[in-house]
């Protein structure tokens, strides 16, 4: 018994620091936003991000373009309208982390870039060739973000599908937790001395 309540300390001691944090990962298909036909704003609040110029269309509408080769699942797919710069943004105090998606040229292979900022400090500025004829798969390797740019300098719009995000635990949850596992610990040792 007082090896399992030495484990079980040890846990908690872990999870009072934060050490580590538990993330969820969630993908974005865009496929369970009502049906777009020709083209719809992204609904803010949708995977617990606010949306700026960022719109989604059904991609089989569009044969013969990136928006037809960039689905990757279903037939939704999200792009940047007018080519313009979008912006994806958390509610405030909220941070998730960027893991991975597919994306697609609408109309030539670019190179296009999206920077992602934690508290107004930049964690990651990634540039990579968007292919017009197939999906390119990217890893952002978990990268925190509160608010994240997405800029096409070459006029085409960037198609994406399967953005896979990861929810952060904030550090004042994780220490209530770990106290709370404390206190269990004392009591048990109470019980049993």
């Amino acid at each position: 018994m007082k090896h399992s309540l030495r484990i079980l300390l040890m846990l908690a001691l872990a999870t009072a620091v934060g050490v580590p944090a538990f993330a969820s990962a969630y993908t974005l298909t865009f496929d369970d936003l009502p049906y777009p036909g020709l083209g719809a704003a992204i609904p803010n609040g949708y995977g617990n991000l606010n949306w700026s110029n960022e719109f989604y269309l059904d991609g089989t509408l569009y044969p013969g373009t990136g928006y037809q080769y960039g689905i990757v699942s279903g037939t939704n797919v999200a792009y940047n309208g007018f080519a313009s710069t979008a912006v994806m943004f958390t509610n405030p105090g909220v941070v998730l982390s960027l893991d991975s998606g597919w994306f697609t040229s609408a109309f030539f292979t670019q190179n296009v870039e999206i920077d992602t900022y934690l508290a107004g400090n930049l964690t990651g500025a990634f540039v990579f060739p968007a292919l017009f004829s197939q999906p390119t798969f990217i890893d952002f390797g978990n990268v925190p973000f509160d608010t994240a740019y997405i800029f096409t300098p070459s006029g085409s719009q960037l198609v994406m599908d399967n953005l896979t995000l990861n929810t952060v635990p904030e550090p004042a949850s994780m220490l209530l937790l770990g106290t709370g596992a404390l206190a269990v610990v004392n009591r048990l040792r109470k019980r049993i001395s």
